[in-house]
């Protein structure tokens, strides 16, 4: 049994007779007006009220049957602004609340619940036009909304609609000029749709030219930092930096 539950804790000073002495430990007289308090705040603010362990508070509630009182956590409009344009799950996902605390205040603030995905009753035709076009693009079509359309998309392992950008004649000019990669940056496509573009254009890919290095380019290599030089000269500063070490040519001491 434990000790400390049953009231009285042990005294290390031993008696006499060398028996250990035990201290009964100060018990707490409830009052019929603090009982009443119990369950009306946290047990954490009671406790405070009385100048008591929250422990004790605790115990005592738990032995009268009184519910727990959670704090209250204040509704942001943004919060509020989500009920009824997702399903409550996904809020309470979403904002980090309970299913029951998000259909309570929904309830409570007279907003209509989503239909549940599944009572839909959907036709071959219907499913045929899935990934056709966007979710909300198709759910206005069929008179549902468009996580209705989504939820059956992904049931039917279909991928979602990606509308296909169409290549300028401005776009096509640029293939080959420089780097997939660097293109897709610039055009702000995919690097597969730039380099799928050019092969089928017949577009070789790019190639840098290697510098034809003239003899009063090696002139000016060391005499100032390799950054200056690459900016004078219209390349990488690594470039210059390994014409400098292959003529052997050190940087200028300060």
């Amino acid at each position: 049994m434990d000790l400390d539950s049953a009231g009285f804790h042990l005294n290390l000073n031993e008696t006499k007779d060398n028996r250990i002495e035990s201290v009964p430990r100060k018990t707490i007289s409830w009052t019929a007006e603090q009982d009443k308090l119990l369950g009306t705040a946290t047990d954490a603010e009671i406790a405070r009220k009385f100048g008591y362990n929250e422990s004790n508070v605790r115990a005592r509630r738990k032995r009268l049957g009184i519910p727990a009182t959670r704090p209250v956590v204040s509704w942001k409009p943004k919060e509020i602004a989500l009920l009824g344009k997702l399903p409550d799950k996904e809020i309470a996902q979403m904002i980090g609340r309970s299913v029951i605390a998000v259909a309570g205040v929904r309830i409570r603030l007279k907003i209509p619940a989503l239909p549940r995905t599944d009572q839909k009753a959907w036709t071959a035709s219907e499913d045929a036009l899935l990934g056709t076009m966007e979710d909300h693009e198709l759910g206005k079509r069929l008179g549902c909304l468009h996580y209705v359309v989504a939820w059956r998309r992904k049931q039917r392992g279909i991928p979602p609609f990606r509308r296909r950008r169409s290549w300028t004649r401005e776009e096509e000019k640029l293939l080959g000029t420089m780097r997939d990669e660097k293109l897709a940056k610039k055009l702000k496509r995919t690097f597969f749709s730039v380099h799928v573009r050019r092969k089928k254009k017949g577009i070789p890919a790019f190639k840098r030219k290697n510098r034809v290095w003239r003899p009063e380019d090696d002139k000016i290599l060391g005499t100032r930092p390799d950054s200056q030089i690459a900016l004078l000269l219209g390349v990488t500063e690594m470039a210059v930096k390994h014409r400098r070490i292959r003529l052997r040519i050190f940087k200028r001491s300060k």
